[in-house]
This record gives structure tokens, C-alpha cells and sequence, in this order.
């Protein structure tokens, strides 16, 4: 694991985990459940999501081909969550 010793990487990984968590309960965020720290690590404790970049990508990779409007319904998803994010912040 690689060690984040600049103040700035720390700082920005527990902005991010303030941000998840104003964002938690939406359902087009992903949600987390726990974050930790000590001297030498920051741990988040995230959902687990497994999704491939396109239909062809996923369908290559593992075997296992999707709709292309499945996905389509996924990104729109990831769509409507940035969009709740940059109306909040």
C-alpha cells in the first residue's frame, strides 16, 4: 500500500470522506460506511461496485455481456450523483 506522507495527500483523503458522507444516503452515490486513520495510514471502508468502462470492455474481459441500454442506465446514474454533488458543493 502506498503511504501518504505529504499533509496535503491526508488532508484531501478526509475531505473526500466528508464529502461521502454529506452525499451518504443518495442512490447514486456510493456509500461509506467507516473511515479510519493512525500514524501512518487513512482506511475508508467503501461499498463494493463492479462495473466495466463499456460493453465490449466487460464482455472481453470476463465473459459476460451486457445491454448496451443496461448501461446506459448506469451512467445515467453516475450522471444524476455528480450531479447531486455539484449542487451541494
Amino acid at each position: 500500500m502506498k503511504k501518504m506522507n505529504l499533509p496535503i495527500s491526508v488532508e484531501d483523503v478526509k475531505r473526500e470522506v466528508e464529502i461521502l458522507r454529506t452525499l451518504s444516503g443518495h442512490e447514486n452515490v456510493l456509500q461509506i460506511y467507516a473511515a479510519f486513520e493512525d500514524d501512518d495510514q487513512v482506511c475508508i471502508v467503501m461499498e463494493l461496485v463492479f462495473v466495466a468502462a463499456d460493453s465490449a470492455t466487460y464482455c472481453s474481459l470476463y465473459g459476460l455481456c451486457f445491454d448496451e441500454y443496461l448501461l446506459l442506465g448506469f451512467w445515467q446514474r453516475v450522471i444524476l450523483g455528480l450531479t447531486l454533488s455539484s449542487s451541494i458543493f
